[in-house]
């Protein structure tokens, strides 16, 4: 599946960017999530036991951080097979949307408040960068616009070619008045 699809006509251009999808890494992200889920649920069942109070709270906390990954996963399976980012153009609107079956939050921006679409650059060597690539973590966003005094990073899992593309469409359709 191409991981890019730009459609435009006169007055409106859609882009939608489909998350990167490995089958294998998928597999055992989700063979890592049953262990992990059958983990916490061990945990958990001993939390009702016989313990001091040390004891419980050392549960609690472990079922705290059990919990973040937990979700973490799940959120980035589902984002993985179902989800998507998708920019629009319409008129003097620049819509941008990361939806995940067809549901997600919707940001709509002036035209006219957007100084310019370019590639995003994170810091080399940072946390970010070295758990972006993970397979399980949604992250590396790769292209960005400044509206006002607010960075909007955008295009997760991009290629040098699709940036560069992606750039010269938006660009272009903002240009257009």
């Amino acid at each position: 599946m191409k991981n890019i699809n730009i459609s435009k006509n006169k007055d409106r251009i859609t882009i939608e960017i489909y998350p990167k999808y490995n089958k294998q890494k998928h597999i055992m992200m989700l063979f890592w999530l049953a262990l992990w889920t059958v983990c916490g649920l061990a945990i958990l069942t001993q939390l009702f036991g016989d313990y001091d109070i040390k004891t419980k709270f050392f549960f609690v906390l472990y079922l705290l951080f059990w919990l973040f990954f937990e979700y973490k996963v799940i959120y980035t399976h589902r984002w993985r097979k179902y989800g998507k980012e998708i920019i629009k153009i319409i008129g003097d609107k620049v819509h941008l949307v990361k939806e995940i079956k067809g549901r997600g939050v919707e940001q709509i921006f002036d035209k006219n408040d957007i100084e310019k679409i370019e590639i995003f650059n994170e810091k080399e060597n940072s946390m970010s960068q070295l758990f972006g690539n993970a397979y399980w973590m949604i992250s590396g966003y790769q292209l960005a616009f400044k509206t006002k005094d607010k960075l909007i990073p955008f295009g997760l899992e991009l290629d040098e070619k699709e940036k560069k593309k992606i750039v010269f469409e938006l660009n272009r359709s903002l240009k257009q008045n």
